[in-house]
């Protein structure tokens, strides 16, 4: 939201003082010209170097918002994207479970949902991310009283990973995004992870065999861990 950041020299006096505005997540904040222009937010934070790029006066936004919510729907659903700052950027999407590019299919209106979807969702300015993507899966009919999970990814990843028999390690994770809805599809937590086979046995077969997976929670996808009790 904001504060005061002050630079003291060994004395105390205060050698440079800021004011900073409100903040958003995966920008910076610096002056343009670099040591004595005017404060800026920027796209592309450079730590350890100078404050170079794309620069802006307004904060710049850090997520995509859905509206509605994912979970369960009846009828035609008129989805609504937007940024949870206003700016420069826009919108892109995709509805296979990649992640968003540049080339991504742009946002212009509300989308009309009749069936079971994932939509992956991602700010771009540009050619450049803005925000994080995020995911959010909307399913039609039916009651279910166990809670469940959806795990969208590119597709080719996901090849990769149902179809490795021999591979281990890191190197055989791919990043996904995790939904967990409690029973009656209430959203109750969601994240970027990583997921990768599980186990030995159940490696081989192809598409027709049903295998185990494992998701990984890592710092470098968003989130080191889970918060929500899968096992009470």
């Amino acid at each position: 939201d904001g504060e005061q950041l002050l630079l003291t020299n060994a004395s105390g006096a205060v050698a440079d003082s800021i004011s900073f505005p409100l903040q958003t997540r995966d920008h910076s904040y610096g002056r343009l010209p670099d040591g004595s222009g005017n404060w800026r937010y920027f796209l592309v934070p450079t730590p350890e170097a100078p404050n170079i790029g794309r620069a802006f006066d307004a904060p710049l936004p850090d997520g995509v918002l859905f509206s509605p919510d994912s979970g369960t729907h009846s009828g035609t659903v008129d989805l609504s994207l937007s940024l949870n700052h206003p700016g420069p950027a826009e919108i892109r999407y995709t509805m296979d479970g990649s992640p968003p590019t540049a080339s991504s299919v742009l946002y212009t209106g509300p989308l009309a949902v009749t069936r079971d979807t994932v939509f992956t969702a991602a700010g771009f300015i540009g050619g450049d991310p803005a925000t994080p993507a995020v995911a959010k899966s909307y399913f039609f009919g039916g009651a279910v009283a166990l809670p469940v999970l959806s795990i969208s990814m590119a597709p080719a990843d996901y090849a990769t990973v149902h179809n490795s028999e021999n591979a281990r390690g890191r190197l055989s994770e791919k990043p996904a995004y995790l939904e967990l809805f409690e029973a009656g599809f209430r959203p109750a937590a969601a994240t970027p992870c990583g997921l990768r086979p599980h186990g030995g046995a159940g490696r081989g077969g192809d598409f027709e065999t049903k295998k185990s997976y494992k998701c990984y929670f890592r710092g470098s996808y968003g989130k080191s861990r889970l918060e929500y009790p899968i096992i009470p």
